[in-house]
């Protein structure tokens, strides 16, 4: 799997979805352990949103919710 477009494919393969407080932290730390992402940082009606493949092949969808813009406004809407 590369990079996917954010639809009801992903949407079915996602397995977990986490709450952070730091999107882009969680980008950074999900690329620095071998993650692969599968949707760039994203904005969503509640906030921002990745979707990444993890080693064992989990994908996993993670969840910032709206109360301030990511760190690095890196923010692909």
């Amino acid at each position: 799997w590369g990079w996917w477009s954010v639809g009801t494919e992903l949407f079915g393969a996602t397995r977990l979805t986490f709450l952070v407080d730091d999107i882009e932290a969680a980008r950074f730390h999900l690329e620095d352990h071998g993650a692969i992402l599968l949707s760039l940082v994203r904005e969503v009606p509640t906030g921002w949103n990745l979707h990444a493949r993890h080693p064992d092949g989990l994908v996993t969808e993670y969840v910032q919710h709206r109360v301030q813009a990511p760190v690095t406004g890196s923010v692909a809407g």
